[in-house]
């Protein structure tokens, strides 16, 4: 009776068919992207060997802000880096970079990491390692 059914109605068929069909492929994008973010997150946790990360809202000179944050106790190491704003822009073009009213998240940032950092070793593929200019 139920292979009579799908005969006579095949609209019925093919459109529950197809809902049945969409429905696994959202289950199945979701639970994929659950497992990426998870993985990048992971991957994240890895490289980051810093309990502490301090943003000052003027520059400052480095070595100033190092001497000073090695006063305080049970600080092992400090390392200055680099952070400018950026935007996007093609040629001839003025970069615009949309932000939230906080300025804290949604905008872009190039980080200039030093040379010789333990802090952070960025993953490498194939080849060698950036030598430091000079």
């Amino acid at each position: 009776m139920a292979l009579r059914n799908t005969i006579r109605r095949p609209a019925r068929f093919l459109l529950s068919v197809g809902l049945l069909a969409s429905a696994g492929t959202v289950f199945v994008a979701g639970i994929s992207l659950s497992s990426g973010v998870q993985a990048i997150d992971e991957q994240t946790k890895e490289q980051r060997t810093w309990d502490v990360d301090v943003q000052l809202a003027s520059p400052s000179s480095v070595d100033e802000v190092t001497t000073m944050m090695q006063r305080v106790p049970d600080v092992d190491r400090v390392e200055g880096w680099a952070v400018a704003k950026a935007g996007v822009a093609g040629p001839q073009q003025i970069p615009v970079t949309r932000t939230y009213p906080d300025q804290g998240h949604g905008g872009v940032a190039v980080t200039a990491i030093p040379a010789g950092t333990t802090m952070f070793t960025p993953p490498q593929a194939a080849g060698r390692p950036l030598a430091e200019p000079g």
